[in-house]
């Protein structure tokens, strides 16, 4: 009974998904990727003929539109399932280990896939331009309003910023559908085996992770253009994953003080616009894979 609960909320959930495309294929094309944790979900129980049917319902739209196979976040949610089981094979036991391995291994075949489309269809450039394009179309809309000065000034910053870090925001959203992925998972099926049935507030992330930085600091610091803006956003996208895990120490103290819910969603929504904070958080992060502060709360833990 438990399980047939659980697979027509599976059934809702991508029907909803499918139904998007219909939509707006922009919006089809975000959620999509979030298929991957009931992927895995059913694989991980054994599930094969549920999660072979899913996946290929969830296909449904690609045979329909040809020009869907050209977006990566198609092949996202099975390179999530794939990886995560061939992670599982090695033993990791921390849902942190995990979680900065894919992190890792789809950004880089992410990187691969987006250069052999570049070099064939110019993949990358038109994502610049289309960066750029909304920009111009957000300027013109706020120009009638009179702040052409404000508007200017904070054009070229965003300007700038498309320009030297696309790399690392372009990256980012596969450390949050990966983050949010196996968030759902533990919450979605229950008497998972480690590391998935881990909390989001237990998540550990590996300090081997600090090397990413360290090398991207050096390329940045003793190399020039381009070396140094790929070393730039190689520092940024590893600070983006232990942005997460002081996140997740955030999480902790939240449910200690029993703060309010809505109130934690909107602290997290302030972290993610602001860069200062941003990255007080993902030092606080490194910190707490190095000294391990979620000992002092165990309470939350258990």
């Amino acid at each position: 009974m438990f399980f047939l609960y659980k697979l027509r909320k599976a059934w809702v959930f991508v029907l909803i998904v499918l139904g998007l495309y219909f939509v707006s294929e922009e919006t089809f094309v975000t959620f999509y990727p979030l298929l991957g944790f009931l992927f895995l979900g059913f694989m991980l129980r054994k599930d094969y003929k549920y999660a072979g049917f899913l996946m290929l319902l969830s296909l449904i739209p690609v045979f329909v539109d040809n020009e869907l196979a050209l977006s990566f976040s198609i092949y996202y949610p099975f390179l999530f399932v794939a990886i995560s089981l061939f992670i599982k094979e090695y033993g990791f036991s921390n849902k942190g280990s995990l979680f900065l391995w894919l992190s890792i291994l789809i950004t880089l075949i992410f990187l691969a896939y987006l250069i052999f489309m570049d070099n064939h269809i110019g993949l990358y450039s038109q994502i610049i331009k289309g960066f750029k394009n909304d920009i111009i179309q957000l300027s013109s809309s706020l120009r009638s309003e009179g702040k052409n000065e404000e508007l200017q000034s904070y054009y070229n910053i965003v300007k700038n910023i498309i320009t030297n870090y696309a790399p690392f925001l372009i990256t980012f959203q596969f450390i949050l559908y990966n983050i949010l992925n196996l968030y759902l998972l533990s919450m979605f099926f229950e008497n998972l085996q480690p590391p998935f049935c881990e909390r989001f507030g237990s998540m550990h992330v590996p300090i081997w992770g600090i090397w990413g930085i360290n090398v991207g600091l050096v390329l940045y610091l003793f190399f020039e253009y381009p070396l140094s803006n790929y070393g730039m956003n190689m520092v940024l996208f590893f600070l983006a994953i232990y942005f997460f895990q002081g996140l997740s120490l955030s999480t902790l103290f939240f449910k200690i003080n029993k703060i309010p819910t809505f109130i934690a969603i909107f602290f997290v929504f302030v972290l993610l616009l602001n860069q200062v904070i941003w990255l007080f958080v993902s030092i606080i992060g490194i910190l707490d894979t190095y000294f391990n502060f979620k000992k002092h709360f165990k309470e939350a833990v258990l």
